[in-house]
């Protein structure tokens, strides 16, 4: 076989695999890194908010699992009150 042709053949395979290891290997990896590092970076953010703020989401959450197993109307409109109450929502949307 010709060397130039071997030479172009290397090139060509190593160029492909390259592709393939850079767009379905690295951008993932890359593209999951960023994203978790937003999700941290909100969560951090969330955290300051909330502690500035000093509201309580634990007991929002304690109270929304009641709100969903409320069939009762009277109740359920106290408990969404609670909730938008400890989450510094308004009253009323």
């Amino acid at each position: 076989m010709d060397v130039k042709f071997v030479a172009v053949a290397i090139g060509v395979i190593s160029g492909a695999l390259r592709y393939w290891i850079t767009n379905f290997w690295m951008q993932p990896i890359i593209r999951y890194l960023a994203i978790t590092n937003e999700v941290h970076v909100d969560f951090i953010f969330y955290a300051q908010v909330v502690n500035a703020q000093g509201l309580n989401p634990m007991d929002a959450a304690t109270n929304l699992i009641g709100y969903s197993n409320t069939f009762d109307y009277e109740k359920s409109s106290d408990l969404q009150k609670q909730v938008r109450r400890q989450l510094g929502l308004p009253p009323e949307s």
